[in-house]
C-alpha cells in the first residue's frame, strides 16, 4: 500500500482575489471594481478561472509560515519554500510573482499530478449542481454522526503513485473558498519534516474525531492503515 500524508498549512487570513465583494451574508461574492468578478460564477460564487486573481491588488495580512493558504483556496509560498518544493516534485512547478509582494509567490497547482478520490467510499457530500457553471457550491468531507462527529479518511482510486507531491482531483469546501488538498508520499513527507517549517502540520489520513487529524510521526517508517480498510 502506498502511503500519502496530508500537508496542512496555516491560513494567511488573506484573499488573492481581494476583499471587494457584493451581496450580503452567506450570499456575498467576490467583486472587481465594485462589479461581479469575471473569474467567479455569478450564480454560486465559485471561482471558475483561478488565474483571475492577477487582476487584483493583493495584500498578505499574516505571514505565519513559508507555506500558507488563502481564504479563496490558494497556496502561497516563500521563494525558499518554492525552491524546496521543486526538488520534491516530478517535473517543473509553476510559482508566480504576486504584484507588490516581495515575500510570497502563488503556487499554481495545475502542474501537480492528481490523486483520484473515491467519492462513494469517502462518503463525500455535495450540494446540487450550479445551473450556471455546472460545479457544486458545497463539497464536504464525509462524516459519521455522533458527539462529536467522526471525520472519515479519504479513499483513493487505484493508480500508480510514485514519489512526489499530489493534489486531490476534488476541490473541497464552500463556494469561493474551495481548495485542493495536498498529499505527500512518505519519503517527501520525511523531507518536509526535516525542514521544520513553522505552522506546517503533516497529518495521517485516518478516521478521527472532529478537529485536527492525528499528526504523522516521521520517526515511523509507515503509519498503520493510512487509507482506512479499503485503501488503494
Amino acid at each position: 500500500m502506498t502511503e500519502l500524508i496530508k500537508l496542512n498549512a496555516p491560513d494567511s487570513e488573506s484573499f488573492l482575489f481581494g476583499e471587494n465583494a457584493y451581496g450580503k451574508g452567506a450570499d456575498w461574492k467576490i467583486a472587481l471594481n465594485g462589479k461581479p468578478h469575471p473569474s467567479v460564477c455569478p450564480e454560486c460564487g465559485r471561482i471558475i478561472d483561478i488565474s483571475g486573481w492577477r487582476q487584483n491588488d493583493v495584500k498578505i495580512k499574516k505571514r505565519k509560515s513559508p507555506i500558507m493558504t488563502t481564504y479563496d483556496g490558494q497556496y502561497i509560498v516563500t521563494k525558499e519554500a518554492a525552491d524546496f518544493i521543486q526538488t520534491q516534485c516530478n517535473g517543473d512547478q509553476s510559482f508566480v510573482n504576486i504584484s507588490g509582494e516581495n515575500d510570497y509567490l502563488w503556487w499554481d497547482l495545475q502542474l501537480i499530478p492528481t490523486v483520484m478520490v473515491d467519492p462513494v467510499k469517502s462518503k463525500i457530500r455535495v450540494s446540487d449542481t450550479c445551473n450556471s457553471c455546472g460545479g457544486h457550491p458545497e463539497v464536504l468531507i464525509g462524516l459519521e454522526p455522533g458527539s462529536p462527529p467522526v471525520v472519515l479518511p479519504l479513499h483513493f482510486e487505484i493508480q500508480n503513485i510514485t514519489s512526489g507531491i499530489y493534489k486531490t482531483d476534488i476541490m473541497f469546501g464552500s463556494k469561493h473558498g474551495q481548495w485542493n488538498m495536498i498529499f505527500l508520499t512518505n519519503d517527501v513527507a520525511l523531507n518536509f519534516a526535516k525542514k521544520k517549517y513553522k505552522g506546517i502540520h503533516l497529518q495521517i489520513n485516518i478516521q478521527h474525531k472532529a478537529g485536527p487529524a492525528p499528526r504523522w510521526q516521521p520517526n515511523k517508517a509507515t503509519q498503520t492503515d493510512a487509507f482506512g480498510a479499503a485503501g488503494f
